[in-house]
């Protein structure tokens, strides 16, 4: 895949990345394309990684929930659903950090997907302190943190 150095280039880039295809082929194409991020550019690119991260996020805690509720008792399906969401976190976070992005941007992004992670981790463990009697889903919980995500 070529790497983006328009704006059109760019959307075309994001919109691959919400489709969740070929992740690893456009982030590399990410992080080798250039762009001038001028006043007016700056304001749209931002908002576009922004869609681009929410709607990711939104994605992977709706797939986390769907797999919890189809587990059924199935602990296994359980991490690996904790798994992926932490790996999505992480997938983010390194794209969060793309070169083209002045470093404090990239540090505001990286820091509201770390926050994301945190909340979604302090609300698994505060249900299963009220539903898990036997604390094995505590215990799992615990052990596959979704805000786990150093090194990225």
């Amino acid at each position: 895949m070529k790497s983006p150095s328009t704006y059109a280039e760019w959307v075309a880039c994001f919109d691959l990345l919400k489709t969740g295809s070929n992740d690893e082929e456009v982030l590399d194409a990410v992080f080798g394309g250039r762009i001038k991020l001028s006043p007016g550019v700056a304001g749209r690119f931002g908002l576009r990684i922004n869609e681009v991260m929410q709607h990711r996020v939104k994605k992977a805690v709706d797939k986390f929930q769907r797999a919890t509720q189809a587990s059924g008792s199935d602990l296994n399906v359980f991490v690996n659903a904790l798994i992926d969401l932490r790996n999505e976190y992480k997938f983010l976070i390194k794209f969060a950090k793309m070169p083209v992005l002045p470093p404090n941007d990239a540090e505001v992004l990286v820091n509201a997907i770390k926050s994301h992670a945190d909340s979604v981790q302090g609300s698994l463990e505060s249900m299963s302190r009220k539903t898990d009697r036997i604390g094995v889903i505590t215990s799992a919980i615990r052990q596959n943190r979704v805000n786990n995500l150093e090194p990225v």
